[in-house]
């Protein structure tokens, strides 16, 4: 985890640490709830919540496959070495199902695909059981999908802010391809598991038809029996909220993820895939909530 992330969790921390003196004062100055307590500041419902847009993100891929009784791999960062894109736009969505003022249900989902097919390699390079030579044409094939789903519970509650714990299970599937001069031959690998995962987070709505939310979820990896997950991963989010009307409105924010896993697999000649993956980058999306 980076220093900026670290200072990031901190500050997060620290600002849910300084309002869990604001409940009591809130209500007081508010008047107490409201007859419908799915309502905030007598303007936002949020019984049903779902935000769907864009993701605009750039990609930083490193990682080493090392095939049975071969020698060890090489490291390859996809984007500097195989001309993948760095920077990518890709659709986003997220919502939430709330039963009760202090428990919902969540999920997210976004997916990113990368191909490279005209990549001149200058050096030779060792992946898996493929050697690629020099000077050839590398065609690479990088896709990322991400589902999220969780529990959130409201642990600090008032009709301005709303601080929450949460627990689920997050899907990762990465799938990595390499061919030479546009043929099948190549190297392929692709792994997927539910992975469970915690996090914090706030909503804060700071201003009249303004809404801050942040917060951040990681997990540590150790699954599996004959092919094992063994890692850390990390997401971390804020973004500013606009409704002008109480079933509609928009919202922009950052949005990171940080993957760092050991893959082994029991069986196959792939022996084992070591990946360090991260992207981040900003959301624009529409909301509907009522």
């Amino acid at each position: 985890m980076g220093v900026g992330m670290k200072r990031f969790i901190g500050g997060l921390l620290a600002f849910a640490l300084l309002v869990t003196v604001w409940p009591a004062t809130a209500v007081a100055q508010d008047g107490g709830d409201t007859t419908d307590r799915f309502v905030h500041n007598d303007w936002r419902r949020d019984r049903f919540y779902l935000a769907a847009g864009g993701l605009a993100a750039r990609h930083d891929t490193i990682d080493e496959l090392n095939a049975r009784d071969f020698p060890v791999g090489r490291v390859i960062d996809w984007e500097d070495t195989l001309g993948l894109a760095e920077n990518t736009t890709t659709f986003w969505a997220e919502g939430h199902l709330k039963p009760h003022p202090r428990h919902r249900f969540r999920f997210s989902y976004y997916q990113v695909k990368r191909g490279s097919d005209a990549t001149v390699i200058n050096e030779e390079i060792q992946y898996g059981d493929l050697l690629i030579p020099l000077e050839v044409t590398v065609n690479t094939r990088y896709n990322t999908r991400t589902i999220r789903a969780d529990y959130r519970f409201s642990v600090i509650q008032s009709r301005r802010v709303d601080i929450g714990i949460a627990l689920g299970l997050y899907v990762l599937k990465l799938e990595g391809e390499i061919g030479i001069n546009g043929t099948t031959l190549g190297e392929s690998v692709s792994e997927s598991a539910p992975l469970p995962m915690a996090g914090i987070d706030i909503e804060w709505d700071f201003a009249p038809k303004l809404v801050f939310k942040g917060g951040f979820q990681v997990l540590g990896i150790k699954v599996g029996s004959d092919t094992t997950v063994d890692g850390n991963w990390g997401e971390y989010r804020a973004r500013i909220e606009w409704m002008p009307f109480r079933n509609f409105g928009l919202g922009a924010g950052y949005l990171h993820n940080t993957i760092n896993a050991d893959i082994v697999f029991g069986s196959g000649v792939i022996r084992d895939w070591s990946i360090n993956y991260s992207t981040g980058g900003i959301t624009f999306y529409g909301i509907l909530s009522f």
